[in-house]
């Protein structure tokens, strides 16, 4: 007679039953997790010499908010700092443009092991995580940036009791590294109310929903507040820009949940 080796086979092995039944689905979602970790990490690398073979031209995109105050200059003390800020802009850009194809990746590893309601979720929750981010990138760039920086430099002409047009120095690294800090900032804070808002209408029941904003909608938002004071840098600019973001966020959801009930 011949002992097959298949699954059942033989009823006197269920310890080896048992791990083969673990091991070749494990094998084969660690073969499928390795590629996709090598395609991205193959990716990050191809943006990274793409980037530093052009770099210049994305310091230039980096340092152009400051055209909008001609009475501000860059300057760089070491070499070192060339270097720094160069590998700085760099690693973080080849991150930033890999992000859709790490959220293809996920949803993609994911596809087998999931429901299609909920693929569907996560699929229109990175979508908007990465609509966000960019959205986020356009204000902090074209608007905050200049904004703080003309705060900053308003207090500090107060402060000194000179003209708000005196050159002011500033370190080209500091300066990269406060753009970057203010950028990710600001994303994280957009990315946490939407995946709140997102949290809430998929899962509260609406009518609960609207009764508990509607009786403590104010408290709720100055809890918010209170909170961000506390967690955010103590610059005035950034906590009255996070404290209207907060506000609306919550006007926001007590509107959807008004429509939900209506629907």
């Amino acid at each position: 007679m011949f002992n097959l080796l298949v699954l059942g086979s033989n009823p006197n092995r269920p310890t080896q039953n048992f791990i083969i039944m673990v091991l070749f689905p494990a094998i084969f979602y660690l073969k499928e997790f390795s590629w996709r970790v090598f395609y991205f990490t193959i990716s990050v690398f191809i943006s990274f010499v793409i980037i530093i073979n052009f770099i210049e031209y994305f310091i230039f995109l980096g340092v152009y908010p400051l055209f909008k105050l001609l009475h501000l200059k860059l300057i760089i003390t070491y070499v070192t700092q060339i270097l720094s800020s160069v590998l700085q802009v760099t690693i973080y850009l080849s991150c930033i443009f890999n992000l859709p194809f790490l959220a293809y990746n996920v949803v993609a590893f994911l596809t087998n092991s999931l429901y299609r309601y909920q693929l569907i979720i996560i699929k229109y929750y990175l979508f908007v995580i990465l609509v966000i981010w960019f959205f986020s990138f356009l204000v902090t760039y074209n608007i905050i940036i200049s904004l703080l920086l003309n705060f900053f430099l308003y207090s500090e002409a107060v402060q000194k009791t000179i003209t708000l047009y005196a050159a002011v120095k500033l370190q080209f690294q500091i300066y990269l590294s406060w753009v970057l800090y203010i950028t990710n900032i600001i994303s994280f804070l957009f990315n946490s109310i939407t995946f709140l808002a997102f949290f809430v209408i998929v899962y509260v029941n609406p009518i609960r929903l609207f009764v508990t904003l509607k009786s403590s909608k104010r408290y709720v938002t100055f809890l918010f507040i209170v909170l961000n004071t506390t967690a955010f840098p103590l610059d005035l600019l950034i906590q009255l820009f996070a404290s209207i973001l907060i506000y609306f966020s919550m006007e926001f959801i007590f509107f959807v949940s008004c429509f939900l009930i209506k629907s």
